[in-house]
């Protein structure tokens, strides 16, 4: 017993240098200050989406994957607001940090605006400038501009006389008729179901046409997008 209270406090003393000098997790630690994003501009629009939309700041870690690891929301932006918001606790294995509208289960429906943070430790700055980040801006750029304005009025022309360039897509197709289907409405304000346009991308409903569009998107790439199309026109295809 005398020699255990003789040698006790020398073993904690040697557990106690061990740990000190030990091997460390592979692990990386930040603190709130190195792992932050700034954000700062003039956003339009944030207001304009449905419920279960939200525009964010995302953090993705791997290149090609659609779910956000952190984010925070750009709340209560009126039109016109300028905004500076922080956002802390990036994961280190982060490959890009993105202005974005993200849906419930905070997978990614388009980005605004985007940045490889690519070894930055100190806070990395998106500095957006004045952005519209509204359903009609997020629509034009991601579905439009990519697969319909080809023939629906980026080189004068216009198939059936629908133009859908920038500035002309919601005045064009929201309450304005069909040429195409007798009776039809483009977009019918909370009725994705009766919309020419909903029924155009989701069904063969022009597989008569000269062009059968449900055979110009891939579909399994843009399913997010085109379901926040649907649930914009249902919760009333808001300008």
């Amino acid at each position: 017993m005398k020699i255990i209270r003789i040698f006790a406090p020398l073993l904690v003393a040697m557990l106690v240098a061990a740990c000190d000098d030990g091997p460390i997790p592979d692990r990386t630690y930040y603190d709130d200050e190195g792992a932050a994003v700034k954000l700062t501009g003039q956003l339009t629009g944030a207001d304009k989406w449905p419920d279960d939309y939200s525009v964010s700041i995302a953090a993705f870690t791997h290149d090609g994957d659609d779910y956000a690891a952190v984010t925070k929301n750009v709340a209560d932006i009126s039109d016109g607001g300028n905004v500076e918001l922080v956002m802390t606790g990036l994961p280190a294995d982060v490959s890009s940090v993105e202005l974005c509208v993200l849906n419930r289960l905070r997978q990614r429906v388009a980005t605004f605006f985007s940045v490889n943070p690519d070894g930055v430790r100190d806070t990395i700055r998106l500095d957006v400038g004045a952005v519209d980040v509204s359903p009609v801006a997020a629509f034009q750029m991601a579905l439009l501009n990519q697969s319909c304005t080809a023939c629906h009025g980026a080189t004068g022309g216009a198939a059936a006389g629908l133009f859908l360039t920038e500035g002309r897509f919601y005045g064009a197709t929201v309450g304005q008729p069909s040429k195409k289907i007798e009776g039809g409405v483009l977009i019918q304000p909370g009725n994705a179901e009766q919309s020419v346009l909903s029924q155009v991308i989701n069904t063969d409903v022009s597989a008569g046409w000269r062009q059968n569009h449900a055979d110009m998107l891939n579909k399994e790439r843009m399913h997010t997008l085109l379901k926040a199309l649907d649930d914009w026109i249902d919760a009333g295809a808001e300008d």
